[in-house]
């Protein structure tokens, strides 16, 4: 009965939901009289009364009926046009040339850049909960419109960031670019102290001669940073570098440790790595036993259930039992076996690699499955189908243990492994974790223990890098122990001087003490991971290497909204972020009525962007077209003319060229 009422309560409001939406919009009529021009005091008269349906989120869709005065003396502003009065109350809800008001364009902005939502879910919000049908086509364009309004509210407000970042003690500069599949680089800076995401910007390529006009337009524009926290890429380097030439107070240069870190695990395991993979590929060993464990549940078949039951008996028994029991439970067991081979990425999920070494993984859980075969078969299983199998899983697994390469790759890599190992520990990093949502922040240590715990690691790390120079060996046969130290050496030697120098001194006017810059650029890393996670959730797909080609670079910006400290320094609340939008537009118009008359354009050239990528969208566009490959295949099958070159000069007998053949026509 409740169902049922339910149903009808549901159906009683979509139908008049229905009916409401069907009603035409009602007509208003805004008529404000001025008392005088603004300009000379004299009279002023009807000009034209235009009407238009208009869209807010506070009044839904109404029939505007917007009366125009105009100057009786046919005043006109600085800039040339005349003095027109519009109703103060319609200009500051509408965007200027458009019949929608500023806090819809709000509404779709955080709906899309907030909560990263698709433009048929934002649609459907709208029209459900505000009656609102909104195209999705204009749904694309409000949403760019709100970064660009956004972008110059950010910018406006830069004194004020300024200051706030100040009275905090300084900012950190966190400098990152991230990209997909290639394409779509994406750079931004980020005070590390505030989370705040500065500037952001689309580079071609990630070049130092892109980044650096960047970073000065920071520093001009916020302060200078009390220091740079950059990964070991050479371009974030030379850039940063050259920030500080002809600086009365360099500004101290910090390399991320988790960076440094991992580039010395891929130089010191990939190569390794990559090899022992190889070899599992030549010899086909997942692919065998992935056809094998299908077969064996193919032959357990309707009896998967009781042989699943089977294997947890056989998994609580004694340990010292080396008989495997006959029929569908020892196929089960066999079985098991397999899949812990191939599930061999279970032990490092959500790490990546050099963190991770999961080929070493499959190669040590391959030579253990491979022992335990042995000693089942030490006393053969009663049941033919069974033994079988395990020979089958034998034969499977036996070039991983019997081949030399194998063993000679596994052994290299796991002492390489060893010695990153002991540089982890020095460090003492962990794996970035995978981005969860909604978890609490890990709770905060004091500056003092903070301080000791970094000068801790910079001792650990010294008392390494002596250890290493100490066990080096000098000659002999131990050449792959004495290549991997010097690899380790020569990596701290480079980038030791960056690693440390995290306390910095904060100004006596903010409270004095010390701060500690982060160790880590895990702070930007993390806000890349959440805007590919909101661009996936918006399309759908994996690789976005298009949707970062296309993403407006001022969508960083609007994930800085998240923060209530910068939303009270930007406009003071959420609420009152469409009257921030209003005033910008307000006060452009003031400016533009008392500038001069816009001058014709010139023929100054646009300064030259570097064309630094090997294949940019704009060149995609060319060159995939027809006519390309048009001229491209005629060349083809074409003779290209040949000429004489200067030291063989042609007799005047002789033709210079020959003519290209010509071109038969296929209909």
């Amino acid at each position: 009965m409740l169902s049922e009422l339910r149903r009808m309560a549901s159906q009683l409001t979509d139908e008049l939901k229905g009916r409401v939406l069907s009603l035409a919009p009602p007509e208003i009529t805004i008529r404000e009289t001025p008392e005088a021009c603004e300009k000379c005091d004299g009279p002023v008269h009807v000009q034209k009364t235009v009407s238009r349906e208009v869209r807010t989120l506070a009044h839904g869709t109404v029939k505007a009926r917007e009366i125009i005065h105009v100057c009786s003396n046919e005043c006109r502003w600085e800039n040339g046009t005349h003095v027109v009065h519009r109703p103060q109350g319609l200009q500051s809800i509408l965007i200027p040339n458009s019949s929608t008001g500023y806090d819809l364009m709000v509404h779709i902005g955080r709906l899309r850049y907030l909560q990263g939502q698709q433009r048929a879910e934002i649609s459907g919000t709208l029209l459900g909960q505000y009656g609102l049908r909104i195209p999705d086509s204009e749904i694309g364009f409000l949403q760019e419109q709100f970064l660009y309004y956004l972008n110059r509210l950010h910018q406006l407000r830069a004194p004020q960031l300024k200051e706030a970042l100040a009275r905090s003690g300084g900012w950190p500069m966190h400098i990152d670019a991230t990209t997909e599949d290639g394409r779509g680089t994406l750079f931004a800076v980020m005070a590390g102290w505030q989370g705040w995401v500065l500037g952001a910007w689309h580079l071609p390529t990630e070049r130092a001669e892109l980044i650096v006009p960047h970073l000065q337009e920071m520093v001009e524009r916020f302060g200078a940073p009390c220091a740079i926290m950059r990964d070991l890429g050479q371009a974030v380097r030379l850039a940063s570098d050259e920030l500080n030439l002809g600086r009365e107070h360099p500004i101290p240069i910090l390399s991320c440790h988790q960076h440094f870190l991992a580039d010395i695990g891929k130089d010191l395991m990939n190569d390794s790595h990559q090899k022992l993979r190889q070899l599992f590929q030549h010899f086909g060993v997942r692919p065998a036993l992935r056809t094998l464990a299908r077969d064996l549940g193919r032959t357990l078949g309707a009896d998967i259930e009781p042989a699943r039951d089977a294997l947890k008996l056989w998994q609580d028994s004694s340990p010292h039992d080396y008989v495997l029991p006959p029929g569908n439970a020892g196929l089960a067991i066999v079985r098991a076996m397999t899949q812990w081979v191939l599930d061999f990425g279970a032990k490092g999920e959500y790490h990546l690699f050099p963190y991770d070494q999961p080929y070493l993984e499959l190669f040590d859980r391959c030579t253990q499955v491979r022992r335990a075969a042995d000693s089942f078969l030490r006393t053969p299983p009663s049941d033919n189908r069974v033994r079988k199998a395990v020979e089958k899983l034998c034969r499977v697994l036996d070039p991983v243990t019997a081949e030399v390469p194998f063993q000679g790759v596994a052994t290299r890599l796991r002492t390489r492994v060893t010695l990153f190992e002991s540089l982890r520990q020095a460090l003492r990093l962990t794996p970035r974790a995978p981005r969860v949502l909604n978890v609490p922040a890990a709770p905060k240590i004091s500056p003092v223990k903070a301080q000791q715990e970094i000068l801790d690691i910079k001792k650990a790390l010294e008392d390494l890098t002596e250890h290493l120079q100490q066990t080096r060996p000098e000659r002999g046969p131990a050449q792959e122990t004495r290549e991997a130290i010097d690899l380790v050496l020569d990596h701290i030697a480079r980038h030791g001087s960056s690693l440390f120098g995290h306390a910095m001194t904060l100004p006596g006017e903010t409270g004095g003490g010390i701060r500690l810059v982060a160790r880590t650029n895990n702070g930007l890393e993390n806000f890349w991971d959440l805007l590919k996670y909101q661009e996936r959730r918006r399309s759908g797909r994996k690789k976005l290497g298009y949707d970062f080609e296309h993403l407006p670079a001022e969508a960083a910006l609007a994930l800085n909204l998240r923060d209530p400290d910068y939303v009270s320094l930007l406009c003071g609340s959420m609420d009152r972020l469409p009257q921030a939008f209003a005033a910008l537009d307000a006060k452009e118009r003031q400016e533009r009525r008392q500038s001069p008359p816009a001058k014709a354009p010139t023929d100054a050239k646009p300064e030259p962007v570097l064309a630094s990528a090997s294949l940019p969208a704009p060149d995609r566009k060319l060159i995939r077209r027809e006519k390309m490959t048009y001229r491209i295949e005629t060349a083809a099958r074409s003779r290209a003319p040949r000429f004489t070159t200067a030291t063989q000069p042609a007799s005047s007998s002789s033709k210079t060229y020959s003519e290209p053949a010509q071109l038969t026509s296929h209909g």
